[in-house]
């Protein structure tokens, strides 16, 4: 370009400076929206990458329906393209944090795969420490060096846990898990010394797999290609292996079997055996009774012959006793007393005996002791001697002769009461070998009804294995490898979804301020080249060439737009994308990652925009140029003469005629002028669109739809119960409440695996708690007897309708087809209503409540809570509106993103009305100073422009409304999740307000822009 051209073009810019800015700033908002939103989803995408990589995450996941044996992982290691396999052991747990339980997945400490990035403190290094995921310790407050309780659920009858109290010793983050925006099951990290491994007889539950060599880019083409055929391999070996493991446990349940009927005949036999003990043992017991029959009769005579000799012995005993000193020498009498005492002394002894047997009473034994232990208290040595110092007495030798008859009676009543005593004594034997007979044949009686007993409990306990064994071969399924990649974990899904869906917003925005800036360049430079056309031909006639002409206003248009867009790549790369990057951090787990540059796209952008811009300015040139000089420099001819000479009310009826005619003249002024501001009101409008149905969300779940307030969980497990005193609680305290069976259950579409929450109840149950209303006609729905309803979005995302399937696997991950019957209106969450009837149709088992939905009247969960407490087999209670705070955050980073769009279209709008209106105003200034001279007011002068004005206003503002309306929709789909459906329904307030600032900076930039026709000249009459 010559000197003088360049001269010339700055000399355009200067004069031109306004449309110049006008086209630079458009340039630099199209290049901000198109590159900030497009790095700020290439930063997420990159950050998630490094995320995962930095950390190890798995490749692959191998789950088995039926744990996998170290044989298992060696074959796994074997296959090729396997660079590293690692065993996992992990438990679904309940945290009991003070009066909250927390659902959690304990799961052991990883060595290389998928380690845990520390936040806080250490892993645990014993069976007794844990290690809890960051949203568990933000939830509830926890810190290291507080103790923990976990409960599990027994798993194949034993627990797999060794303990429940754990101390936490660190806080981490897992590449497992992404971002909490999904759904997920918080971490518990534990030693594998705190696993049952007996119990699980050192079988583990998972396998993780790094693929070798595998691309660093998880969301590239090239990383699949090299760890697709690795999971093809592991599928293949998983076909193998599974049916070597159901052999395997096929085995031990027959061979439980066979143990329990080996026991049941040992137990049947003990029986037998007890049985004839028992049998001997009446048989005895009847013998000893029947000769113990006679036995009290003879005792009875012989008691009462006992008797009268113990009453002579007393006589006896009296007499001696009142002898003194009156006895005299006879050797009789020493004699007989010795006699006497020794009969005496066993009659004391055979007393005791016949006492301690219980046939005489205790009375009588006592009394004839006494009297015998009176007569022992003196020896004989010591009567002798008494009667050796008595006998010379004379007196005394007249009592001898009394004496010696006394003890002829004792010598009598000592041979009855010896006869007595031996027939006493053999009667007395008989009786206790009686007894002792019947005691042994009652013992034996005893031991043989015991021994039954305890048959019969091995019995009982036998069958009872028998048939859980029985049970577990009849529900016994083929063992089943679920090999997963990448698109099986939620977390990574959401990381590529989510980049992919600001990418998307990014475009759908930036196609929209292409348009309107191309538009705004080609009007610009139209006006310019038309403006110039005499000097176009003046430089045609000098000789210069098209090209030399042309290059000028290239340089105006397509200088505007570089500059623009180099200051947009700025701004973009560096506040823009930084700001955008601070609003995602909220709930990304790793935070807010490093600036990304998009060297490609940046200069694609770069050429796009330089390539629109030749586009536009040579459309704009191309009909002039083509004109000779002389028609050129001849000029357009200015139709202004309808106006000219008069000023009566039939020339101002002319207004809006005038105003048509010149509209229609200019359609190509007019029809940019239109369609650039209807671009503007469109950004507006899907602006407003996005900000109305984003943050709606929260509230049309959370009180729309599910209007309950609280989620009690228990296990009837635990306390049968634990229903009947939750509603009773609840009862007393005026609380609405319904009883119904919640559980999350794993499915699979579109070759991924994710999560999603069944709903059990009764029709009826869920009027005044859940609102499911049919997606077409708004009505009311009811539980079907078969199949479940689910979620639009859900519907939608995997194109399934009413008629179809979701393949849904059960606790022990069968798979199983659960039908579709209709669909029901939903915004968060992948939830699916069904009855019982259709549970135990899909599954094969009864559905066991385990949930209360409460409407709490008020009252705090904390409260209610409370409430609970002390009722066994509550294991959980739950605020229903707790998911409200996470949608609110990811409503809050998607609105930073539509607030920004709404700036950047507000001052896009600025800038297209005041481009447009210098243009216009420009372009009629020679008219309105012919119109001024012909005795025009400034007022009719400025009316005369302001209808135009107001007309493509209106008209702008109206196809914006509607364009925006339509793309409004369009792009509030893109920012849809799986889980998370958007307001649909057109919002009154976002057409509103789009036309209100629309016209809003019309009117004040035409009445700044306006204020010139008062600063006409005579010179410009010219123009």
């Amino acid at each position: 370009m010559k000197k003088t051209q360049l001269l010339d073009s700055i000399r355009n810019i200067r004069k031109e400076l306004v449309a110049f800015l006008s086209i630079m700033v458009i340039g630099l908002l199209a290049a901000v929206a198109f590159l900030g939103i497009t790095y700020t989803a290439a930063a997420l995408k990159k950050d998630a990458i490094q995320f995962f990589n930095d950390n190890g995450l798995w490749d692959a996941e191998i789950t088995s329906t039926m744990l996998m044996t170290e044989e298992d992982l060696d074959a796994i290691r074997a296959v090729p393209g396997v660079g590293e396999a690692e065993r996992v052991w992990q438990t679904n747990a309940r945290l009991q944090i003070g009066d909250s339980t927390e659902s959690v997945l304990a799961i052991s400490v990883p060595e290389k795969i998928s380690t845990p990035v520390l936040v806080e403190g250490r892993l645990p290094e014993s069976a007794e420490e844990c290690a809890i995921e960051k949203k568990l310790a933000d939830d509830y407050g926890l810190a290291v060096g507080q103790r923990i309780q976990l409960e599990c659920n027994q798993v194949l009858e034993m627990d797999p846990l060794v303990q429940t109290a754990f101390r936490i010793t660190g806080i981490f983050n897992t590449p497992d898990h992404l971002s909490y925006m999904v759904p997920v099951t918080p971490y518990v990290m534990v030693q594998e010394a705190a696993f049952n491994r007996e119990g699980f007889e050192n079988a583990f539950t998972q396998v993780r797999i790094r693929v070798k060599d595998a691309p660093e880019n998880r969301y590239s083409d090239t990383y699949w290609v090299a760890v697709s055929p690795v999971v093809s391999a592991l599928e293949a070996l998983g076909e193998e292996r599974a049916p070597l493991r159901t052999a395997q446990i096929r085995s031990r349940f027959e061979a439980q079997i066979r143990d329990a009927e080996a026991q049941i005949e040992a137990a049947r036999a003990e029986i037998e055996e007890a049985r004839k003990m028992i049998a001997d043992g009446w048989r005895d017991l009847g013998a000893a009774e029947t000769a113990l029959e006679p036995v009290p009769v003879e005792l009875d005579r012989v008691a009462g012959q006992l008797s009268q000799a113990e009453l002579m012995l007393l006589q006896v005993v009296d007499y001696l006793k009142s002898l003194g000193v009156r006895l005299s020498d006879s050797p009789n009498v020493m004699d007989q007393l010795k006699d006497l005492q020794k009969v005496l002394d066993n009659a004391s002894t055979f007393l005791d005996r016949i006492g301690a047997t219980g046939i005489l009473p205790q009375e009588t034994v006592d009394e004839l002791k006494k009297a015998g232990v009176d007569l022992q208290k003196m020896s004989v040595a010591d009567v002798l001697r008494k009667l050796e110092e008595l006998e010379e007495d004379a007196e005394i030798k007249y009592g001898i002769r009394d004496l010696r008859e006394k003890l002829e009676l004792a010598r009598t009543g000592i041979d009855a009461y010896e006869l007595a005593r031996n027939n006493y004594y053999y009667a007395g034997e008989e009786y206790l070998d009686a007894l002792t007979r019947i005691q042994n044949g009652r013992r034996k009686l005893e031991d043989g009804e015991r021994q039954l007993e305890e048959a019969e409990q091995k019995i009982r306990e036998a069958e009872e294995e028998l048939r859980k064994a029985k049970e577990r071969l009849e529900q016994f399924e083929k063992c089943r490898w679920f090999v997963l990649d990448n698109k099986a974990n939620p977390g990574f899904v959401y990381g590529e979804a989510n980049a992919n869906k600001l990418a998307s917003l990014s475009m759908s925005f930036s196609t929209i301020f292409l348009v309107v800036g191309a538009l705004v360049i080609y009007a610009t430079i139209a006006r310019m080249v038309e403006q110039q056309r005499k000097m176009v031909g003046v430089n045609k006639a000098m000789g210069l060439f098209k090209r030399e002409i042309l290059a000028k206003y290239l340089l105006f248009g397509c200088g505007a737009v570089l500059l623009g867009v180099g200051l947009g790549v700025l701004l973009a790369w560096l506040p823009m994308q930084r700001a955008l990057l601070n609003s995602y951090e909220a709930y990304l787990n790793y935070g807010s990652g490093p600036r990304s540059f998009l060297p490609l796209e940046t200069g694609l952008v770069v050429v796009g925009a330089l390539a629109i811009s030749l586009l536009a300015v040579y459309l704009a040139c191309s009909q002039l140029l083509s004109q000779s000089a002389l028609a050129l420099m001849q000029g357009a001819t200015q139709n202004t003469s309808r106006l000219h000479g008069s000023r009566s009310s039939a020339a101002k009826n002319l207004y809006l005629k005038i105003i048509l005619r010149n509209m229609q003249n200019d359609r190509a002024r007019v029809l940019v002028t239109i369609v650039s501001i209807a671009g503007g009101c469109v950004l507006m409008v899907v602006g407003f669109t996005l900000r109305y149905g984003i943050s709606g969300v929260p509230d049309r779940q959370f009180g729309g739809v599910q209007t309950y307030d609280a989620e009690v969980y228990y296990n009837a497990a635990s306390n049968p119960d634990a229903e009947a005193e939750i509603a009773r609680v609840l009862d007393e305290a005026g609380m609405q409440h319904t009883v119904l069976r919640r559980e999350t259950a794993a499915y699979e579409m579109d070759g991924t695996m994710s999560a999603l929450t069944l709903i059990t109840a009764e029709n009826g149950q869920l009027d005044t708690f859940f609102k499911l209303a049919d997606i077409r006609s708004g009505r009311p729905l009811t539980l079907p007897e078969s199949g479940a309803l689910i979620p639009r979005r859900f519907s939608e995302h995997y194109h399934v309708d009413a008629g179809g399937s979701v393949p849904v696997y059960d606790s022990t991950m069968i798979r199983n087809e659960l039908g579709v019957a209709g669909v029901f209106e939903n915004y968060y969450g992948q939830l699916f209503f069904l009855t019982p009837a259709a549970y135990e149709e899909a599954f094969g088992t009864q559905a066991e409540k385990n949930c209360f939905y409460v409407k709490t009247g008020g009252v705090s969960v904390i409260d209610l809570q409370k409430k609970l407490d002390g009722i066994e087999g509550v294991s959980r209670v739950l605020d229903a509106n707790a998911d409200r705070k996470m949608i609110e955050q990811f409503t809050s980073s998607l609105n930073f993103v539509v607030y920004l769009m709404l700036f950047i279209a507000g001052l896009m709008a600025c800038f297209i009305v005041a481009n447009f209106t210098m243009t216009f105003i420009q372009r009629k200034t020679g008219e309105l100073t012919v119109m001024r001279i012909n005795g025009f007011t400034v007022g009719e002068c400025i009316r005369y422009l302001a209808l135009d004005l107001v007309f493509t206003t209106i008209l702008g503002t109206a196809a914006g409304l509607v364009a925006g309306g339509f793309m409004g929709n369009r792009i509030l789909r893109v920012t849809e999740t799986p889980y998370i459906q958007m307001i649909r329904e057109p919002r009154l307030e976002a057409f509103l307000f789009a036309a209100l600032i629309t016209i809003g900076f019309s009117v004040i930039t035409n009445s700044v822009a306006l204020r010139r026709v008062r600063r006409l000249k005579l010179t410009d009459i010219s123009q």
